[in-house]
């Protein structure tokens, strides 16, 4: 646990040294009588792009494994799927009936991703308003400097708040995507099991009974288990054909 948290502080520590850096030069720079206005420009655009480079690859690193997010997917999907084996007599038929509810589906995915992104924008905007600040302040200290420590700590917020929104910008693309593979793999599951006919089908109760708890039983997965799958849709599968 403790080599965890040194981990961590070391980690942290290395992302924020650069950041730290250029804020102690604009800090130094605003203690002049004169402060260089382009010097302190040169480090804020510093600041942004590195803010960009950073929310980018957080963003990336975060989309790898967010199971909350697929596990909200697969609970809406296989829903549909057990509410259609329920008022079906076949799989086949329930299978078939799922279509009906991938518009649904689409939706709820791109909902996740609005949300995500409205979050996004928000922190962007605020950003942009502590920017215009920034820019503000510096240029009125070519006449009346403003103290070193205000503008400091409003360049550190607006690119906090610049950061956030970016990641969750980035992030939002990210896991509408990834969400939207796991739907069209669940269809083509469901798919491939009607047209190649693996085995014999357990009865659609039995079915719609286990799904629910294959749900919880897997919290962690980059994908379905077929194997997992082929035991509850079926009785038991056949084997290859003999000569």
């Amino acid at each position: 646990m403790l080599e965890k948290v040194v981990a961590y502080i070391g980690i942290a520590g290395t992302l924020l040294a650069f950041p730290g850096l250029l804020l102690s030069c604009i800090f130094e720079a605003q203690h002049n009588e004169k402060p260089r206005l382009w010097y302190q420009i040169g480090a804020l655009l510093a600041l942004g792009v590195y803010s960009l480079a950073f929310c980018w690859f957080s963003a990336v690193v975060r989309s790898i494994a967010p199971f909350e997010l697929i596990n909200r997917e697969r609970r809406f999907f296989w829903d549909f799927f057990i509410k259609e084996l329920e008022k079906n007599d076949s799989f086949p038929a329930a299978a078939q009936a799922m279509n009906f509810h991938l518009p649904e589906v689409e939706k709820f995915i791109q909902g996740i991703a609005s949300d995500i992104l409205l979050s996004g924008i928000i922190s962007v905007s605020a950003a942009s308003v502590l920017l215009a600040a920034v820019v503000v302040m510096m240029v009125k200290s070519r006449k009346k400097k403003v103290a070193p420590w205000l503008l400091t700590v409003t360049v550190a917020a607006s690119c906090v708040f610049g950061a956030l929104g970016g990641h969750l910008s980035f992030f939002s693309s990210q896991i509408k995507d990834k969400l939207t593979w796991y739907s069209v793999l669940q269809t083509k599951i469901l798919d491939e099991c009607v047209k190649e006919k693996k085995g014999e089908f357990r009865t659609n109760k039995e079915i719609a009974a286990q799904l629910p708890h294959y749900l919880k039983e897997t919290p962690h997965v980059f994908g379905e288990s077929w194997e997992r799958l082929e035991k509850i849709f079926y009785v038991k599968t056949f084997g290859p054909k003999k000569e």
